[in-house]
């Protein structure tokens, strides 16, 4: 697991990060980072869980299956 830590600095900081949080959960922005974060190989599933009193998402990643591996799997079990 990696953490990614983003601080609200200055006027209204806090006002700030909750709107981030909000944003993050329930304004688009989770969609948004799932297509820009997700490959070919792997998948950003996005919020998994959330702690409202600190602020805290944690997000789950997942390997995407290559489906022609699963066709050369297939093709082995021929011989």
């Amino acid at each position: 697991m990696r953490k990614v830590t983003l601080n609200f600095i200055g006027d209204r900081s806090e006002t700030m990060a909750e709107a981030f949080y909000t944003w993050l959960l329930d304004g688009g922005l989770e969609d948004t980072l799932i297509e820009g974060l997700s490959t070919d190989e792997l998948e950003l599933d996005g919020v998994i869980d959330f702690d409202n009193q600190n602020l805290e998402v944690v997000l789950a990643s997942y390997l995407v299956e290559d489906p022609s591996a699963e066709d050369d799997e297939l093709d082995d079990d021929d011989d």
